[in-house]
């Protein structure tokens, strides 16, 4: 437990308030090292789950997951097509982690098709600002994150374990962030906005590692 809120200190204390102090004196290096630094927090405690009795598939799935989009926190601020490339790539490793689980299967069927109605919805809010290659390549992305949410919420109602709760928590933090980061990046959102966006991103991913140890 100690380790976990040394994690979570470090998140929020360290490296979050480091990467955006970096951004703001143009060290762009420094300021993406930083930034892969909170992803790093939760690498290690999927690590953690996977070396521990020799680890689950899921944990396996989860902590190979957290290191493509850790690859993705850095490529995201370089090339972001490619930096989103890797995120759809991380979320479909995700997604493969819980479906070592038995799935609720019509729960997240009837779940799958409004899930993505609210996401596409959300999308058509900033039509005209994206441009039109961005907007429909985010609509992909849309129904990668439906099927995640879909697949992860009802996990609990089978087995309301911790280890499943973390999950959805984690998928719906992740989900959360990525809105959250397409709505500040388009209505140009200061600094309490990014904060907490970024915090909700790596408390998505933070839950999904300890999904895997505890």
């Amino acid at each position: 437990m100690a380790f976990i809120v040394l994690g979570i200190v470090l998140i929020w204390a360290v490296w979050m308030p480091l990467c955006f102090y970096c951004k703001n004196r143009q060290k762009r290096g420094l300021s993406l090292l930083f930034k892969a630094a909170g992803t790093l927090v939760a690498v290690c405690f999927a690590a953690w789950g996977v070396l521990a009795g020799g680890g689950s598939l899921y944990a396996r799935w989860i902590w190979i997951g957290l290191m493509i989009c850790t690859l993705a926190d850095i490529l995201l601020d370089i090339h972001f097509l490619v930096g989103g490339a890797l995120f759809l790539f991380g979320q479909l490793v995700y997604i493969a982690a819980f479906l070592t689980h038995t799935v609720v299967w019509p729960v997240s069927a009837a779940l799958f098709p409004v899930i993505t109605a609210l996401l596409i919805l959300f999308l058509r809010k900033y039509r005209s600002p994206l441009p039109i290659h961005l907007f429909y390549n985010l609509h992909m992305y849309a129904f990668a994150l439906s099927a995640i949410l879909s697949i992860s919420i009802p996990l609990p109602l089978a087995d309301p374990s911790l280890n499943f709760i973390l999950g959805a928590l984690g998928a719906v933090l992740f989900v959360a962030s990525d809105m959250l980061l397409l709505s500040n990046s388009v209505e140009k959102r200061g600094f309490p906005a990014n904060f907490f966006c970024l915090g909700c991103y790596y408390m998505g991913q933070l839950s999904l590692a300890l999904s895997a140890v505890l």
